[in-house]
């Protein structure tokens, strides 16, 4: 699913939505989704030449491997202050007993 793609995705997962309303029980969908079938297992040899680059380990060993491109600038990022503020902000309502519509996973 990593290379699917955003549109990709959202289709997957309106699909996957879509089966869940309908059957009740998204998961017998996304075992549908990973379990490879005759058509998938016939198209494998043909996509992998176009997916997979082939790479000699240090060992000696030949791998066939997803190829990674290197982090580009937007993916290294820190947070600016008023997002820290926020963040503090946040923690104070939570103490207080305010609610909110989401559960805690910092603490």
């Amino acid at each position: 699913m990593n290379r699917i793609g955003d549109r990709g995705f959202k289709k997957v997962a309106e699909y996957w939505m879509r089966d869940q309303k309908k059957k009740g029980d998204g998961l017998e969908f996304m075992r549908w989704v990973y379990t490879p079938g005759v058509i998938r297992k016939m198209m494998w040899p043909i996509a992998k030449i176009f997916m997979l680059r082939r790479k000699k380990m240090a060992d000696g060993r030949m791998v066939t491997r997803m190829p990674f491109r290197r982090s580009l600038r937007r993916d290294s990022w820190e947070q600016s202050n008023e997002a820290l503020k926020i963040g503090e902000q946040w923690k104070e309502v939570k103490k207080t007993g305010g609610s909110v519509s989401f559960p805690d996973s910092d603490t």
